[in-house]
């Protein structure tokens, strides 16, 4: 895979593995069945994330942005065509935001796992997307 072939983005679904079907605009995994079981697995020493903001900061009046959730999913989280799970749950807190909250991001990758770089193989083991499934995508690497 190079880089240019490849759309990293943060999404609410966990439910995605390797070689599974996903439509970007839904954030939605919509074939478990084509999952890949063969894929190389990295080790990952990126620098752990840790940010703290309060009620004076501009970031605190759009969560969904300051976590680096993608615009077009923001929207679909807001008009609750997405199921608000995980992060995303962030948004429907039960408590008074004030001057006195305090939120805490805090993010680290310690592994990634991605389909295999020889292209024939990884080929020989990917599906062919279904033409009545609107997938947009087959995700080929997942970071955690």
């Amino acid at each position: 895979m190079t880089s240019s072939s490849t759309l990293k983005r943060r999404v609410i679904n966990p439910d995605g593995n390797i070689g599974t079907f996903y439509n970007i605009y839904r954030d939605e995994v919509l074939d478990q069945s084509a999952s890949i079981d063969k894929y190389e697995e990295i080790q990952s020493y990126k620098p752990v994330h840790c940010e703290f903001i309060d009620d004076s900061i501009e970031e605190f009046q759009n969560l969904l942005k300051w976590i680096n959730i993608e615009g077009d999913l923001r929207v679909n989280i807001l008009l609750k065509s997405e199921l608000r799970t995980g992060v995303a749950a962030l948004i429907d807190h039960q408590y008074k935001i004030d001057k006195y909250t305090r939120i805490m991001h805090y993010f680290c990758m310690y592994h990634e796992r991605r389909i295999l770089d020889n292209s024939t193989e990884a080929r020989e083991h990917c599906k062919p997307i279904p033409n009545d499934l609107l997938a947009t995508h087959i995700i080929s690497a997942v970071s955690f």
